[in-house]
């Protein structure tokens, strides 16, 4: 990817792969390919991708208990998001942030992220709610279709039959 300039499909990979060296326990090396994607990151200026590396950031650091680099990251993945889209990013730093000022005691500040998260989760599951019901609409439009056009198909073997029997 990197040999054809193709960054964004680097970076992809790169973010990839830190969430699995999170997930196998290697929150150093994590942090350490995170830090040393972020330029690139913020060179290509994706968005999805820049909040992508905050929130995964916020992620190892909050498996490292520490919550201070953690909130800061989340935050800075809040910042890169557009709250009026839904964005996997958003949701997991809204929650994240949710779970730190609850460790915290900031049941104020807690109840807000929490109300943010479920706003966030809401609009995704009515986003696929109106993707599926176009999907079933098309679907049925297609069915349709195809059963008028298996009539039709049926109407002209009878009148190509009647037209045989005539001649």
């Amino acid at each position: 990817c990197l040999a054809d300039k193709q960054t964004v499909y680097a970076d992809t990979l790169r973010l990839v792969r830190a969430g699995l060296l999170k997930e196998e326990g290697h929150a150093g090396q994590a942090i350490a390919l995170l830090k040393s994607i972020g330029p690139s990151v913020l060179r290509s200026g994706f968005q999805p991708h820049i909040a992508d590396l905050d929130v995964s950031l916020a992620k190892v650091y909050a498996s490292q208990g520490n919550d201070v680099n953690a909130k800061q990251s989340a935050l800075a993945a809040v910042a890169a998001s557009d709250p009026r889209n839904f964005t996997w990013p958003l949701l997991a730093a809204y929650e994240l942030l949710y779970e730190i000022e609850k460790r915290a005691g900031d049941d104020r500040a807690a109840l807000s992220y929490y109300e943010k998260y479920v706003a966030q989760y809401k609009a995704d599951m009515d986003n696929a709610k109106t993707r599926a019901l176009a999907y079933q609409m098309v679907k049925q439009d297609v069915l349709a279709k195809k059963m008028k056009l298996d009539a039709l198909g049926r109407q002209n073997r009878i009148l190509e039959l009647r037209q045989a029997l005539a001649s």
